[in-house]
C-alpha cells in the first residue's frame, strides 16, 4: 500500500484492477491453515503477510462476495479494502507544527498525532474550551464546529475572545485541517464548545470557573480543557471537577512557574495533569511538576529552533491579537489542549471510550524519565497512535487473549497471550494464590501463599512480602493472599490474610483492615479475600468473605452484599470470593463462589452462572474463585477452580485448562492485550 502519511482522506481506486483486501487474524494465524482456509473459501490471493501486525494482504475479483465470505470464516478478526491513503496534510505551514508530525530519532516531544489521522479525527467529539473564549471570523476553524458557547465573565451567550489565548487552545484542537489553509489541529472534525471565564487581560473570577465547568459539563461535553491555574486549593473548584470527571474526560494545564508544584484544578482528583515537553522530548524548564502529574504533551519553547525551521519551537495556530495571524505561544497552555485533542481522537475511535480514557492516555503514554510513572513526567508523552489503536483493540472487548494460573505454579496462555514462563518453571515449590497482569497486558506477576512475587513479560519487580519477612519488616508467619498493580506497572500492592498491606515500587500506603480497628472503627470477623487498586492508583478497596466493602484513598464505596442483605435482598449463601473495579473507578462487580453477581455502582450486570442455568443451559457445579472484567468494563470473564471459563458481554472465549488437559486448582486468570 503506498503511504506517504496517513490520513483519513482517500483517493479513488485504479479501475479495472483487482480490489485489495485486509484480512486481519490473530499474530499465531498469520500464515497458517486457518488463513490458508479461509483465502480458499474466499477466493484471496495473499501478496503480502505481516505478522507483527495480524494481517494478510490479499487480491479478490469481487470485493463485495470475498467480505462476505472472510465475515463467515473461523480465525478471521476483521475484513476491509485496503484503500489507498494521501498525505495528510496540505495545509501551508504544517511544515512547522513539529508537536503533530510523526516521530523521529530528533522529534521526541511530537504528539505523534498525524499517524492517527488514519484511524480517528474525533468527529462529533465535544470539547469544551473553558477558557478566554473562541473568536469568531478565523479562516481555519471550520465555524460549523463552534458551538454556542457562554460567557461568564459578561453574563450573555457571547464566548467571544478578547485575549486570543482560547482561540489558540482551541485551534490546536480542532484547526481545519487539510483546507490548503494555515495550520492543522489535532481532532479536526471535533466540535469547539467556548466556556468564557477569563477576560482580556487572561484573568478570573474563581467563581465564574468553577460555573463553566459545570456548565460545560451541562451541555454534554465529552472533554473539558482548562488551560488557566491557581495554586490554591478550592472545595467549589475540586468539587465542580470531580462532578464533570463521572462523565467527562478533565484535562488541566499543571503551570508555568517551573515548581514542583502542581496548580490547580489540574491537582484536583479527576483532572488529567498535563506538563510540557520541547521538540527533543525533554519537559521545558517552565512546566510545573508534582504527585498529580498525569502525562506531559508539546507545549514548546521558543528559546531554541531544535528542528530547524529558522523559528522559536512554539506551538503554531491561528489566533487573534489586534488582527488574525498565526502565531507561536509556548507554555503548559499550549500542552493540556493536545491531550484534550487525543481524547477527542480517542472517544472518536470508540464512543465509549470516555468511560476509561484516562486509562487508555496513560497506559499508551511513551514513558521519558524514570522508569513508570514519576513525578516530573507523569506517565510519559502524549501519544496519539498508540491511544488510538489501543481505543480500537479494547473496543473489541478485552484484546487478544488470557492467562489462567494454578496453584501448583502453572500459567496456560490462551488465545493470542504468549507464553512468558510460571513460578514453577522456576523451581518453586510454593501454593500461587493470585495472578495480576501488567498495565499494558503484555506481562504478569504471580503470588505465592508465603508472598513471594515473580514476574513475567513486561512486569516490573519491585520486591515481595518474603523479603520483608527475612529483614523483620513483617511478621514471618503471615499469609498472602492478593496482590495489585500500579497504573504505571512500577509498582504494586500484596494483601495479607488479616487484611494488612504491604506496598512495593510506587505504590503508596492508604490505609489498611487492621488499622481501621486501631482507630476503633467496628470490622466484622470475616476474612479478607481480595484486593482492587482505583484507575488512578491514589487507593484501593479490600473485599472481604461476607461482601464487605473496605475503600482507603480516593476509592469510593458504591454498596456492599451485607448492604443489599439489610435492603431485604434475598441473597444466597455462597461465599465472596473477588471483585474487580469497572473502568472508569466509579462501580465494582462481586462475585460468589456459586458465580453470582453483584454489580455496584456504574458496573453493568452482564450475566451470571445461575443465570445461565436459569436461561436453560447446562451447567455443572461449579466453584468460582474469581471474575475479571474486559479492559473496556463491557463484559467479564468468571473462573471457576478447574480453571472453566464463563464469558459474559464482550468478553470473548479462547479456551479453559480442562480444554487445553491442565489438571490443577486455578487461582485466577489475567487478560492480555498483546497483539
Amino acid at each position: 500500500m503506498p503511504v506517504s502519511g496517513l490520513s483519513g482522506a482517500r483517493a479513488d481506486e485504479p479501475a479495472g484492477e483487482p480490489t485489495r483486501l485486509i484480512v486481519g487474524f490473530s499474530p499465531r494465524n498469520v500464515g497458517s491453515a486457518v488463513a490458508e482456509e479461509a483465502h480458499d473459501e474466499a477466493g484471496g490471493d495473499v501478496i503480502e503477510r505481516s505478522r507483527v501486525a495480524g494481517i494478510e494482504v490479499v487480491e479478490v475479483d469481487d470485493a463485495a462476495e470475498a467480505i462476505e465470505a472472510y465475515d463467515d470464516q473461523p480465525g478471521v478478526r476483521y475484513v476491509e479494502v485496503d484503500r489507498r491513503v494521501k498525505a495528510f496534510t496540505n495545509d501551508p505551514y504544517y511544515s512547522q507544527q513539529w508537536n503533530l508530525q510523526p516521530l523521529s530519532d530528533s522529534n521526541k516531544g511530537s504528539a505523534n498525532v498525524e499517524p492517527a489521522w488514519g484511524r480517528s479525527l474525533g468527529r462529533e467529539v465535544v470539547v469544551a474550551v473553558v477558557d478566554t473564549g473562541v473568536k469568531k471570523g478565523g479562516t481555519d476553524l471550520d465555524a460549523a464546529r463552534v458551538l454556542q458557547g457562554k460567557d461568564f465573565v459578561n453574563g450573555d451567550d457571547d464566548a467571544d475572545d478578547d485575549n486570543g489565548h482560547g482561540t489558540h487552545v482551541a485551534g490546536t484542537i480542532a484547526q481545519s485541517t487539510d483546507n490548503g489553509r494555515g495550520v492543522a489541529g489535532v481532532a479536526p472534525d471535533a466540535r469547539i464548545l467556548p466556556v468564557k471565564v477569563l477576560d482580556s487581560f487572561g484573568a478570573g473570577f474563581l467563581s465564574d470557573i468553577v460555573e463553566g465547568i459545570a456548565w460545560a459539563d451541562s451541555q454534554g461535553a465529552d472533554v473539558i480543557n482548562m488551560s488557566l491555574g491557581l495554586y490554591e486549593y478550592s472545595d467549589a473548584l475540586c468539587q465542580a471537577v470531580w462532578t464533570a470527571y463521572q462523565d467527562t474526560v478533565v484535562v488541566a494545564a499543571t503551570g508555568n512557574d517551573g515548581a514542583g508544584l502542581v496548580s490547580y484544578p489540574a491537582a484536583c482528583p479527576g483532572a488529567l495533569a498535563v506538563g510540557a515537553v520541547r521538540y527533543d522530548g525533554q519537559r521545558t524548564e517552565y512546566s510545573n511538576y508534582g504527585v498529580e502529574m498525569a502525562l506531559l504533551a508539546p507545549g514548546g519553547d521558543m528559546t531554541v529552533d531544535q528542528n530547524g525551521d529558522g523559528y522559536g519551537d512554539g506551538i503554531l495556530q491561528q489566533t487573534y491579537e489586534a488582527s488574525w495571524g498565526y502565531r507561536f505561544y509556548e507554555g503548559t497552555s499550549m500542552a493540556s489542549p493536545h491531550v484534550a485533542g487525543v481524547a477527542a481522537l480517542v472517544i472518536g475511535a470508540d464512543p465509549d471510550a470516555w468511560k476509561y480514557a484516562e486509562k487508555i492516555l496513560t497506559q499508551s503514554a511513551r514513558d521519558v524519565g524514570d522508569p513508570g510513572w514519576d513525578e516530573e513526567s507523569g506517565f510519559g508523552i502524549v501519544d496519539a497512535t498508540a491511544a488510538v489503536d489501543l481505543a480500537v483493540q479494547w473496543s473489541d472487548g478485552a484484546g487478544e487473549g488470557y492467562w489462567i494460573a494454578t496453584e501448583a505454579g502453572q500459567v496456560r496462555a490462551f488465545g493470542a497471550a504468549q507464553g512468558l514462563g510460571s513460578s514453577a518453571s522456576r523451581g518453586s515449590k510454593a501454593k500461587l494464590v493470585a495472578v495480576e497482569e501488567t498495565p499494558s497486558g503484555n506481562g504478569y506477576w504471580l503470588l505465592d501463599v508465603d508472598g513471594g512475587v515473580h514476574a513475567f513479560g513486561d512486569a516490573a519487580y519491585k520486591g515481595s512480602l518474603t523479603e520483608l519477612k527475612a529483614q523483620g519488616k513483617a511478621p514471618a508467619g503471615v499469609e498472602a493472599i492478593d496482590i495489585s498493580s500500579t497504573p504505571s506497572g512500577q509498582g504494586y500492592w500484596v494483601l495479607d490474610a488479616v487484611g494488612g498491606i504491604f506496598t512495593f515500587g510506587d505504590a503508596i500506603f492508604y490505609g489498611s483492615v487492621p488499622g481501621l480497628r486501631a482507630t476503633g472503627t467496628q470490622i466484622g470477623s470475616e476474612p479478607v479475600v481480595d484486593l482492587a487498586s482505583t484507575p488512578t492508583g491514589r487507593g484501593y478497596w479490600l473485599l472481604d468473605r461476607a461482601g464487605g466493602m473496605f475503600a482507603f484513598g480516593d476509592a469510593s464505596y458504591y454498596g456492599s452484599v451485607p448492604g443489599l442483605r439489610a435492603e431485604g435482598k434475598s441473597i444466597g449463601p455462597a461465599e465472596i470470593v473477588g471483585m474487580a473495579p469497572t473502568a472508569d473507578g466509579f462501580g465494582y462487580w462481586l462475585v460468589d463462589s456459586a458465580g453470582g453477581m453483584f454489580a455496584f455502582g456504574s458496573a453493568p450486570f452482564y450475566g451470571s452462572i445461575p443465570g445461565l442455568r436459569a436461561a436453560g443451559t447446562n451447567v455443572g457445579a461449579v466453584t468460582v474463585v474469581a471474575m475479571e472484567p474486559t479492559a473496556s468494563g463491557a463484559g467479564y470473564w468468571i473462573v471457576d477452580d478447574r480453571g472453566g471459563v464463563f464469558t459474559f458481554g464482550v468478553a470473548p472465549y479462547h479456551g479453559s485448562l480442562p480444554d487445553s488437559g491442565v489438571r490443577g486448582k486455578a487461582v485466577g486468570i489475567a487478560p492480555s492485550y498483546k497483539s
